[in-house]
């Protein structure tokens, strides 16, 4: 009971956190462009919330083995909330920057969230329940892109209010309902940390492939998710990076269906089939397809533009579908990989490793969308078949690394 209890809180904490996320994507590229910010801004913006996660994912998870995952949860969804407040009344860049850093800093926790889930499961079972962290995934992105699209009705700093509020309701529940699962006797003391967060990671064999295949795959992934608006504006709401504001509610909208399409199928994927599957196949078969997937659907966008919009509907399934398969393999087999004193730090660095693909791929989106509107998404499905090919050339998963 104690341990459902955990997974349903942090399961709702993190889909609270993504809502609050998803809000933002099909609108914040439009607020930055209203403060006279250009694609390359744009994405930059973005990289800027990654990067705070990049340099404090390590360090919440580091924090969550020493003092427990409680106390670490409630402060950084605070300062997540700070950061979505400062957003919604932002009227100058430099503000937009300081309120996606402040954001990015607080939501750096999902790798507390997921030592939480690693604390109250088993090896067996591991897949299963960061998979339900991944289904939280597809329907923040289901519903926070509903959301930020109707709220943007009400203006463009609207939507980031409601993620504030969202937020607030979020450090609320985590307050009353959350429970320490990482008890005293299991957590490391300060004479045993003698070794940066990145620096213990890659000591543990198996772990640095493990971060090379995250950077590389959540890299491929970022190259199109900042410039994805912008390129549905061009080409399916005819308005181009130049669209008027009586266009961008269509693009808006557009962006909004694309996103639920891959939210439902990822929430359907994680949350009940790849406990299923995880069963049957092994877990570097499942991540192997899945990779599969998610590059050839990233690669079908830009493919399919000269056909009607519900083509990228399509598209979307095959993204998801192999999104959904591959996230919770590979942090199900991260964890596994973790000894349980270190695994909060572990899988920080894991998030950091990620967070830094949101970082690098952002930062080059912008300026490879100016230069080609296809590019961005031609890069990122060679780097996703990249990581498919170093998966496949690394040694195979023990069987009791597999979740």
């Amino acid at each position: 009971m104690k341990n459902q209890r955990a997974l349903l809180t942090v399961f709702v904490a993190v889909l609270l956190d993504l809502v609050g996320f998803g809000i933002l994507i099909p609108v914040q590229p439009f607020l930055a462009k209203s403060l006279n910010a250009s694609p390359a801004i744009i994405t930059l913006v973005g990289a800027t919330y990654s990067a705070m996660q990049f340099i404090f994912a390590p360090l919440w998870g580091r924090l969550s083995d020493r003092i427990g995952r409680r106390p670490v949860m409630i402060s950084s969804i605070a300062f997540g909330v700070c950061g979505y407040l400062l957003l919604g009344f932002a009227n100058s860049i430099p503000m937009l920057f300081a309120g996606r850093a402040l954001a990015g800093f607080g939501n750096a926790n999902l790798a507390v969230a997921q030592a939480v889930v690693s604390d109250v499961t088993t090896s067996e079972n591991r897949a299963k329940g960061m998979g339900m962290l991944g289904a939280a995934f597809g329907l923040g992105f289901i519903i926070g892109p509903i959301i930020g699209g109707f709220a943007s009705r009400w203006g463009l700093h609207a939507p980031a209010l409601v993620a504030g509020a969202l937020g607030a309701c979020n450090w609320l529940l985590a307050l009353a309902w959350l429970q320490e699962t990482h008890p005293p006797e299991k957590r490391t003391q300060p004479a045993e940390v003698r070794r940066a967060p990145w620096d213990e990671a890659f000591r543990v064999p198996g772990v640095g492939r493990m971060l090379a295949i995250g950077f590389l795959l959540t890299t491929g992934f970022a190259l199109f998710e900042q410039v994805l608006s912008l390129f549905v504006a061009e080409v399916w709401a005819k308005g181009g990076t130049e669209a008027t504001p009586g266009e961008m509610p269509m693009a808006v909208r557009l962006t909004v269906y694309f996103l639920m399409t891959i939210g439902l199928t990822g929430a359907i994927v994680q949350g009940g089939l790849i406990g299923r599957i995880g069963k049957r196949f092994a877990a570097r078969s499942i991540a192997a397809v899945g990779m599969a997937l998610v590059a050839l659907g990233v690669l079908g966008i830009p493919l399919v533009q000269n056909l009607p919009f519900a083509a990228l509907i399509g598209v979307g399934f095959v993204l998801a579908l192999g999104s959904g398969l591959t996230n919770p393999t590979l942090m199900g087999m991260l964890s596994n990989l973790a000894p349980a004193q270190k695994r909060g730090s572990i899988l920080g660095v894991g998030q950091a490793a990620n967070s830094l693909g949101r970082v690098v791929g952002p930062a080059l989106a912008g300026s490879l969308f100016e230069y080609s509107p296809r590019l961005p998404f031609f890069i990122g499905s060679t780097l996703v078949a990249l990581c498919l090919v170093i998966l496949l050339a690394g040694p195979s998963v023990a069987p009791e690394e597999l979740s």
